[in-house]
């Protein structure tokens, strides 16, 4: 097993160096994805000098920002992966937390607060030429800080879970026996790279074993089965939504010719209807080691309705238990096999309790096959399309226009998938053109799709925080679609 991440990417371009790797439409070989990122590596070096802090990338999802992710491993620095549709200001918040050395962005205009130094990543393949064994990612422990992924600020500010290299190897060799993959297959995720999906199952996952590996950076039910059959995929990582999506917006007829054996995430009617064989259904979360538990099935005949939220058994190298409340929490019983803990201004916090426990925030149950299944998280969240809307953000936002009242955000029902959306408000005046203008700026998974005045916000009597669950309740004065 390799150690680390640098090592990985070193061994496979050696051992399979005509493997394809990259998004689609811009995929390059392995060996040559190993020489782009050699060469990024040595101008990052030479921009951040002796600045040990870590690196942060800001970008949408491109074969460059592979390349560049990967880059950093070589260079053997930590790298903050950060939502590019995230607002400049709420990024800048997001950074003062690590305090990068330098921004890898892809569009230098950005606003990102303090005067990181920027390092362009349309400029990765500007240069061939490197020296691979002077790198010192070949060098680092399996310990060390790889990456730093955000949650998904279900509320607040989103919090940096630090990922080690041995994080995403052992992460890897899990996806590899769950899909049964091979240096054969070609692997592809297409979601946004910045998530433990598509770079932890996918990216990593298939590199384990040297397979191709594909992204597309943005799900399209419209072009996913030209885009699958075209490339040969054989298989696929998604998750929820777009499962759905495709089921009710595609055909079988569409996926006729395809070669896909293996899927994630586990759905009976999708395995059934488009022809998958096997399909693996996970438990697990950024911190969680991306994968905890996993359960594989080759027969939808057998599976659940709910058969998504069968995490199935533990890893070998993790542990798990429920509280009296029905919360999941987990262990590991190697170093690496979940993340480091959340990175803080004073250093990382590892998140777990004297005897190594962490509670997840995810309630959950034990079957009569004694695997573990999802409930719900415990928390309060708002998702749109897969993405955790920021609700305190957005509420101050809103806030801000109102004259003389709050804002708090709660959910609907989404007439094709997640929530949507929705703004109570209980100021008496309202300018409504002012309030469109803040929601139109707003990314638009963060826009609410309704604005609602009520009397007054609900809430608690010791801390005053909103009582969410209670504003369907309160008595509407007026209410009104966005249309945006």
């Amino acid at each position: 097993m390799t150690a680390n991440l640098a090592q990985l990417l070193a061994a496979r371009a050696e051992s399979v160096p005509r493997s394809n790797f990259g998004v689609e439409g811009d995929q390059l070989t392995l060996d040559e994805a190993l020489q782009h990122s050699i060469a990024f590596a040595q101008r990052i070096s030479e921009t951040v000098g002796a600045d040990d802090g870590p690196l942060a990338i800001v970008g949408s999802s491109t074969t460059d920002y592979l390349l560049s992710w990967f880059s950093c491993q070589l260079l053997g620095k930590p790298v903050a992966l950060i939502n590019p549709d995230y607002p400049d200001e709420f990024i800048s918040d997001m950074l003062e937390r690590l305090s990068p050395s330098a921004v890898l962005v892809d569009d230098t205009s950005r606003s990102l607060g303090p005067a990181y130094p920027r390092v362009d990543l349309n400029s990765v393949r500007h240069e061939r030429s490197g020296d691979l064994d002077r790198l010192p990612g070949l060098g680092r422990d399996p310990l060390d800080y790889s990456t730093y992924m955000h949650t998904s600020g279900t509320s607040g500010l989103p919090k940096f879970c630090a990922q080690s290299h041995a994080y995403f190897i052992r992460l890897g060799h899990v996806v590899q026996e769950g899909l049964a993959l091979t240096r054969d297959d070609v692997v592809f995720a297409p979601l946004p790279l910045f998530h433990v999906n598509p770079l932890g199952y996918g990216v990593v996952g298939g590199l384990t074993v040297g397979a191709s590996v594909l992204n597309s950076g943005r799900f399209s039910a419209s072009r996913f089965w030209d885009t699958v059959k075209s490339n040969g995929v054989t298989s696929v990582v998604l998750h929820e939504p777009p499962v759905r999506i495709l089921k009710e917006a595609t055909k079988p007829a569409d996926a006729a010719g395809h070669r896909i054996h293996s899927m994630f995430y586990a759905d009976a009617a999708f395995m059934r209807d488009f022809g998958v064989g096997r399909a693996m259904s996970v438990y697990g979360s950024t911190e969680a080691g991306g994968i905890s538990h996993v359960k594989v099935w080759t027969d939808d005949r057998s599976m659940p309705k709910d058969a998504g939220r069968v995490g199935g058994q533990p890893r070998s190298d993790i542990e798990w238990r429920l509280t009296a409340e029905g919360e999941i929490e987990i262990r590991e019983l190697e170093p690496g096999a979940i993340f480091s803990g959340y990175a803080t201004a004073s250093g990382v916090d590892s998140a777990r309790d004297v005897n190594g426990w962490f509670a997840t925030g995810d309630l959950g149950r034990r079957s009569e096959d004694g695997d573990l299944v999802f409930i719900e998280r415990a928390a309060e969240a708002i998702r749109v399309k897969g993405e955790y809307v920021p609700i305190q953000h957005v509420e101050a936002l809103l806030s801000e226009a109102l004259p003389d009242g709050s804002a708090a955000l709660w959910k609907r029902p989404s007439d094709f998938v997640d929530d949507e959306v929705v703004a109570f408000i209980d100021s008496k005046e309202i300018d409504r053109g002012t309030l469109s203008e803040v929601i139109s700026a707003l990314p638009r998974f963060m826009r609410p799709q309704a604005v609602v005045r009520i009397a007054s916000i609900p809430r608690d009597n010791t801390a005053g925080k909103v009582r969410r669950r209670m504003l369907k309740d309160a008595a509407v004065l007026e209410s009104w679609e966005t249309g945006l």
